[in-house]
């Protein structure tokens, strides 16, 4: 078995550490189904990266198990993570994506081989292990059935910016300061919602990607 995935990994270290954290769970049958896994002659380096990928996925999105609503979260929250500037805190894409925090937690524990997710709280920051995942995800000829749609991504993001900006969140003295005549150092203030900053800060560079449609742009202007 170890002389199989050694084969199979090449020189990606990645696929060994995703292969570690894929197992874990249920080592005996999971190991089977790396070890069934066949890579040809002649295919690209990155083909048996792409089979773990493919087999993580498929097990997350079963749809035996999930419901279509179920699956499309999945996507939609994959599609956050790797379109927004920075990672966020899971509290935070929650609100993005608007869905609970818990509801991305559980979404995404099933693919913990692949997502970072922090222990014990929704104040971690959730990310991907490697960039060769979203790579994965965003190549429709790799992907095929679990491809992530970027243009999508930013439509989703941008319509979320658009929203938090128009609820009363964004206003006159948003940071709550009690005096415009004291330095900012000097005051007590409220801290701005991570979700509301996201939003004020990066409208632009989604609306540029999806070149906002008439609807948004007239949100904008309100």
């Amino acid at each position: 078995d170890i002389a199989t995935l050694t084969d199979h990994a090449g020189k990606l270290f990645i696929y060994a550490f995703t292969a570690m954290e894929y197992v874990q769970h249920d080592p005996v049958e999971r190991l089977k189904n790396l070890t069934d896994l066949v890579v040809t002659a002649g295919q690209p380096m990155y083909k048996p990266l792409d089979n773990m990928y493919s087999l993580i996925l498929a097990k997350a999105m079963d749809p035996v198990k999930q419901e279509p609503q179920e699956v499309a979260d999945i996507k939609r929250i994959l599609a956050a993570i790797i379109i927004v500037r920075e990672p966020q805190r899971i509290a935070t894409l929650a609100v993005l994506c608007d869905m609970r925090a818990r509801r991305v937690r559980s979404t995404l524990h099933a693919l913990h081989a692949v997502v970072r997710l922090p222990d014990h709280d929704d104040d971690g920051i959730v990310s991907t292990f490697h960039s060769s995942f979203e790579d994965f995800l965003t190549a429709r000829n790799r992907a095929q059935i679990f491809f992530v749609d970027r243009i999508a991504g930013h439509c989703d993001l941008l319509y979320a910016c658009v929203k938090t900006m128009r609820s009363d969140l964004l206003r006159f003295n948003v940071s709550g300061f009690q005096s415009s005549y004291l330095a900012n150092s000097d005051q007590d203030h409220t801290k701005i919602p991570d979700h509301l900053s996201y939003a004020c800060l990066n409208w632009p560079r989604h609306l540029n990607m999806v070149h906002g449609t008439d609807e948004v742009v007239l949100s904008l202007e309100d």
